[in-house]
């Protein structure tokens, strides 16, 4: 995982990718929710798909593999976009426009990474290796 980023940015920036983290994770369980709790009975395509918003937004909220779960609901929103359940999938949104921000949002995410505020961060950040002074060759 350490190798799809260059760093993980901490400070200013790494409070920007949580808040952008949070954002989007957020919006994804209440998408998730909302779309379980809709009157009419959801099929099991909605189950799937409102299930793989909850476990992502979740997923996004700690920063556990942050690129593939923000890719997921970005390919995911994006395709369910053109199908013909977005009157009950994509309510919370709104309008398309908000559709789009999230979509863009979630591929930001893809590209910048989980930032050091997170999960990923304390798995599969960078690491010092300290060589203790017995190991190293005498001084000539």
């Amino acid at each position: 995982m350490q190798r799809s980023f260059s760093t993980f940015p901490s400070g200013w920036p790494g409070a920007g990718l949580l808040l952008l983290r949070l954002t989007v994770g957020t919006t994804s369980l209440v998408e998730g929710f909302y779309s379980l709790t809709t009157p009419e009975p959801p099929t099991w395509g909605l189950r799937i798909g409102s299930g793989l918003a909850i476990l992502s937004g979740l997923a996004l909220l700690i920063g556990l593999f942050t690129p593939p779960v923000a890719a997921l609901l970005s390919v995911g929103n994006t395709a369910a976009a053109f199908l013909p359940l977005r009157t009950t999938l994509f309510y919370p949104f709104g309008s398309w426009l908000a559709l789009a921000f999230f979509i863009v949002m979630a591929t930001a995410i893809v590209l910048l990474g989980p930032g050091a505020f997170s999960l990923d961060a304390r798995l599969f950040g960078r690491r010092e290796i300290v060589i203790p002074l017995a190991a190293r060759p005498p001084a000539s």
